[in-house]
């Protein structure tokens, strides 16, 4: 089987419940361990679910049942963060709510533990699968990475692609071409006067890509480059000068605007061309020293995957491991099609251990690794505990028998992380105390709790207590200024009015600058609701609207419908005059209970959800017997490496892009970290 098809079927084989994978070796088979195999299993339970702490120095920072967690472990877990992250951590609070996650977490693997739950089938099968992809890791990448290709492969390579290390400055332009023979003066003219012609139009309307495309389109005589805008992608200095001509280059050099067209034609080789500039890469000029390790890292993952397949053949002879591939075709054969519901016969999972310990099982030996095998019945029992979906991508034989090698492949990889001790460690037990968590919340929880605890009576009585949310009519955004009058004194309004319309007058020459609206009602505006919003008042109703400010200002308001627009007067309210610019509207909303039933029972849901499941963390914590020590929570001693910081910091960009961020002094490394310390304790 080629690497390819190997490692797409051991990506399966991880990802799929009714993949077999194992962990430790065999003593005998592998001669690394003079323990008996029997004990890896035990041992991956011990770690999995004792409790003892990775690192007890230091006084108890936080208890819960018999788990205890000294300040080292503490310090430990907040140290393995990037120094960005680890920096906040200065702050006590933001160790509190760590501690308190911890205490969860913690919570809830010695519930799971307590029933057994570690021992699940599935729980063993997924930790086989990391533990051989730990394997790989230790065994084979941290071995190699150094030793498979040498400073002299890197060196050759260097030597031999140094254009790929050494560039000069290249441009990156598009054109429009006409083609002309310049020694036909009229023709040539021709050509010239057909691009001066649109040149102007072009220098304006840069930024139109519209224009340019048709213009591009109906214009150019380059075949190649038309279809994108006139694109040439880049070309370096010389290769410009070779393909075009020096007055070609002398005028693409020039530009330095995105976008930027030449204001004039350029003359080239074959005839003429108006240049639009698009970017400009710098020169790369990068010694042997400087790219050795990109190299090396490159040429490693080509050599990887032979010397890897070698590596794991030599681990399958260590382990004299055989498979039986007369079977393949009596196993495809046995796979059941469609819905199966499985026989009582059936339904028993297999016992499952983790470090290769010999398992008694019917049937006929389909392989062999160490002592641990794999029947026939074993396997057609797999096939059936799979869906009907899963098990469509078995119908072809070549499928069925990839699956079983990738299978064996990887019984073999988790014997050698057992036979490593990697069962065992402390970063790998952690990773999968953190699955045996997600598991057992599933499990435990979230099946349990479908969306079948909302009821329609329910979702009703939710509807009909918030009817107004699924009911509701037109409502217009409008801003205004809004002056106010004396009732009592006729004179004063209509002082007021006429002040109002010369400031309608004023703001109706500058209709289209919302900003300067702002700045009148900053000036005149008597609304003090809506003037620190620069008169915005936001959704209403007619009816709202009404009872707000008066009819007139209802009606005036609901008849305007362009964005922007000033109402043609001044209008008069209940309590004064308004000067009204319409800003949006949201149509009626006239949903039924049929209409949303289905969403409003997703809500309920997720609210019932949450509530009963912090009342079971609740209950298991209060089971288990939670104490923090906050005295020994603030001493925990913390890493506050600043080099790593001011590295990091150095080399991260933004999101998305590969580019170096400016240089910064560990002075501004120590301001960022105050920065992020004080804005943690900010209220909100």
């Amino acid at each position: 089987m080629n690497g390819r098809i190997f490692w797409l079927c051991a990506a399966l084989a991880f990802s799929t419940a009714g993949c077999e994978k194992s962990d430790q070796k065999d003593a005998a088979a592998s001669g690394q361990d003079g323990k008996s195999a029997a004990s890896g299993t035990a041992a991956f339970y011990e770690a999995l679910c004792g409790d003892t702490g990775a690192n007890q120095e230091g006084p108890v920072v936080m208890k819960v049942g018999k788990r205890e967690f000294h300040a080292g472990e503490i310090a430990d877990r907040i140290n393995a963060f990037p120094p960005s992250v680890r920096a906040t951590f200065a702050a006590f609070e933001r160790r509190k709510e760590f501690v308190e996650g911890l205490v969860k977490d913690e919570v809830l693997r010695q519930e799971a533990c307590a029933k057994g739950f570690h021992k699940n089938a599935s729980m063993i099968e997924r930790a086989k699968g990391d533990l051989a992809q730990a394997a790989i890791t230790e065994a084979f990448e941290k071995k190699n990475q150094d030793s498979l290709v040498s400073d002299a492969d890197a060196r050759k390579y260097y030597e031999e692609n140094n254009a790929e290390f050494n560039q000069p400055e290249a441009l990156r332009v598009a054109h429009i071409f006409r083609k002309a023979d310049h020694a036909d003066a009229r023709a040539s003219a021709a050509a010239k006067a057909r691009l001066q012609a649109v040149a102007g139009q072009l220098a304006a309307r840069f930024r139109d890509l519209p224009f340019i495309e048709k213009t591009v389109r109906d214009l150019s005589e380059d075949e190649g480059t038309k279809s994108s805008n006139g694109d040439l992608n880049y070309f370096t200095a010389a290769q410009l000068t070779e393909k075009f001509g020096e007055d070609f280059v002398k005028a693409a050099s020039a530009l330095n605007t995105l976008g930027e067209w030449t204001k004039q034609p350029v003359k080239g080789k074959d005839g003429w061309h108006l240049i639009r500039f698009i970017g400009r890469r710098p020169a790369v000029s990068q010694t042997f020293e400087d790219s050795k390790d990109r190299i090396r890292k490159m040429l490693y993952f080509k050599k990887r995957e032979p010397a890897i397949k070698e590596w794991i053949d030599g681990l399958k002879k260590k382990t004299s491991a055989s498979l039986d591939e007369s079977l393949f075709d009596p196993i495809r054969a046995a796979i059941p099609q469609g819905k199966v519901t499985p026989t009582a016969a059936a339904e028993p999972e297999r016992p499952m251990t983790l470090c290769g310990e010999p398992v008694q099982s019917a049937g006929k030996t389909l392989y062999k690794v160490g002592r641990f095998t794999i029947t026939d019945q074993d396997m057609i029992q797999r096939f059936t505990g799979m869906s009907p979906y899963v098990r469509a991508n078995y119908a072809r034989p070549d499928a069925v028998k990839e699956y079983i090698h990738s299978m064996m492949q990887l019984e073999v990889l988790a014997q050698e992380g057992c036979a490593l001790g990697l069962h065992v460690n402390p970063e790998f037990i952690r990773r999968m105390q953190a699955d045996l968590v997600y598991r057992f919340t599933y499990d435990e929880f979230e099946r349990r709790n479908t969306k079948d605890l909302v009821s329609d009576d329910d979702a009703r009585k939710y509807y009909n207590d918030n009817v107004k949310d699924y009911q509701k009519d037109e409502t217009v955004r409008i801003s205004h200024i809004f002056r106010s009058v004396n009732a009592a004194d006729p004179k004063s309004g209509e002082a007021v009015r006429e002040g109002m319309k010369r400031l309608h007058a004023l703001i109706l020459k500058n209709k289209s600058n919302n900003a300067f609206f702002g700045a009148m009602s900053d000036d005149y505006n008597e609304d003090q609701e809506s003037k620190p919003y620069k008169g915005d008042l936001r959704y209403y109703t007619k009816q709202e609207l009404t009872e707000k400010s008066g009819a007139a200002v209802a009606e005036a308001a609901f008849s305007l419908n362009k964005d922007g627009e000033l109402y043609k007067e001044p209008v008069r309210g209940d309590k004064g005059w308004h000067l009204i610019v319409y800003r949006g509207r949201t149509p009626p909303v006239k949903k039924e209970f049929e209409d949303v039933k289905d969403s409003i029972k997703s809500r309920l849901f997720y609210q019932k959800r949450n509530d009963m499941q912090k009342a079971w963390l609740d209950g298991l914590r209060d089971k288990a017997g939670v104490t923090i020590n906050d005295e020994a929570l603030k001493g925990v001693k913390l890493n506050h490496d600043q080099d790593a910081l001011v590295k990091e910091l150095k080399e991260s960009g933004a999101p998305g892009k590969i580019m170096k961020a400016t240089p910064i002094t560990k002075e501004e490394a120590d301001r960022i970290i105050r920065e992020n310390e004080a804005r943690k304790q900010q209220p909100k």
